[in-house]
């Protein structure tokens, strides 16, 4: 099991089929990676979260297009689309399978069909929360401190990446009292 997932209260390891769509060995993934890496300036470095979303925000055209469009994505929700993605290409980039995950949250105070939303969590010296869905690259980005800090606020439902895959070992009482 992943030692960085050991801190978080109630995770329990299962099969989720949502992780056969990270693939970070794409075609898709290493154009996008390939072109992201000719474009870095003298002296960035392809793994910082940062850049990677800047540039992404950057060529947000080309980023639909290689990863929005397909079929099997047409009927997903976007920020779960744009989780897959990101989290594939973060894994092409050398980031291991403990330190980026999809994490599905459910909101607090909302109905549950529109509570649910999906984001990236990713270790680079500290565990940041990332979310494409965000206007700018500025508020797609923060650091949470560790996974449960961002859980306190909206429990989880499942994170996953293309080699883990988890889901809450809480009841369904927790979330009823959202």
């Amino acid at each position: 099991g992943s030692k960085r997932m050991k801190n978080i209260s109630g995770l329990a390891k299962t099969y989720l089929k949502y992780k056969d769509f990270i693939c970070p060995q794409s075609n898709e993934v290493s154009n996008f990676v390939s072109l992201y890496k000719t474009k870095l300036l003298e002296g960035e470095e392809p793994a910082k979260i940062a850049s990677l979303v800047k540039f992404i925000y950057q060529n947000r055209t080309l980023w639909n297009k290689l990863f929005y469009e397909h079929n099997h994505f047409k009927d997903w929700g976007e920020c779960f689309v744009q989780s897959l993605s990101l989290c594939a290409v973060l894994r092409s980039l050398g980031y291991n399978k403990e330190e980026v995950y999809v994490i599905v949250t459910c909101h607090r105070g909302e109905l549950f069909e529109k509570a649910l939303h999906a984001s990236v969590i990713a270790f680079e010296n500290g565990w940041y929360s990332v979310d494409l869905t965000k206007t700018s690259p500025l508020e797609a980005v923060w650091h949470i401190g560790t996974p449960d800090t961002l859980l306190k606020t909206n429990p989880f439902i499942c994170l996953f990446n293309d080699i883990h895959s988890y889901i809450s070992g809480g009841s369904f009482n927790d979330y009823q009292r959202l």
